[in-house]
C-alpha cells in the first residue's frame, strides 16, 4: 500500500470513529438533575410579541379614530405650557390578543410631565383590533409617538 492510500483510510476510520462515539453510561453513576424540581409549579410559557404582523392592531376607527381621541383626551400639562416644553414622545405597548393595551412605557421622553401625561392618555385607550398572523390574532408591539405642541 502507497502512504497517500494508507493515510486516506486512517482518515475515514478516525472519522467513522468520530461519529460513533456516544455517551457511555455507567452503573451506579447519578443521572444529571433536572432543571426544575417537581413540587415546583411550571410557569406558563410565555407567547411571543411580533414586532411586525400581516395585518397590524387597529385602533378602533382607524388611525383617524386614534388622533380624534387623542385630541380630544390630552390635556397639557401646566408645568410644560408655562415652560414652552414642545416634543414628541414615543410609547410603546402591547396590543394583546384580546385587543387590550398592555405595558405602556416610554422609549423615548421628552419632559417628565410630557411623558406622564403620554402613558396617562395610553392606558385610557379601548379595546383594540389586535394583530394577525396567517388569520390567527396575536400579540404585537405598537409604537406610538405622541406630539406635544404649543399653539
Amino acid at each position: 500500500m502507497t502512504t497517500k492510500t494508507l493515510f486516506f483510510l486512517l482518515v475515514i476510520l478516525f472519522s467513522f470513529a468520530a461519529q460513533a462515539q456516544e455517551p457511555i453510561e455507567r452503573p451506579g453513576e447519578p443521572e444529571e438533575p433536572e432543571e426544575r424540581m417537581p413540587d415546583e409549579p411550571q410557569e406558563p410559557p410565555v407567547e411571543k410579541i411580533y414586532a411586525f404582523a400581516d395585518v397590524r392592531a387597529q385602533f378602533p376607527g382607524g388611525d383617524e379614530g386614534m388622533m380624534k381621541f387623542v385630541m380630544n383626551r390630552i390635556q397639557y400639562p401646566k408645568e410644560a405650557a408655562d415652560s414652552l416644553i414642545e416634543g414628541r414622545v414615543y410609547v410603546q405597548f402591547i396590543v394583546e390578543k384580546d385587543g387590550k393595551v398592555a405595558q405602556p412605557k416610554v422609549i423615548r421622553g421628552v419632559h417628565p410631565s410630557l411623558d406622564k401625561e403620554a402613558l396617562r392618555l395610553v392606558k385610557t385607550f379601548p379595546t383594540w383590533s389586535p394583530a394577525k398572523i396567517s388569520g390567527k390574532k396575536v400579540r404585537s408591539y405598537f409604537n406610538l409617538p405622541v406630539t406635544f405642541r404649543i399653539d
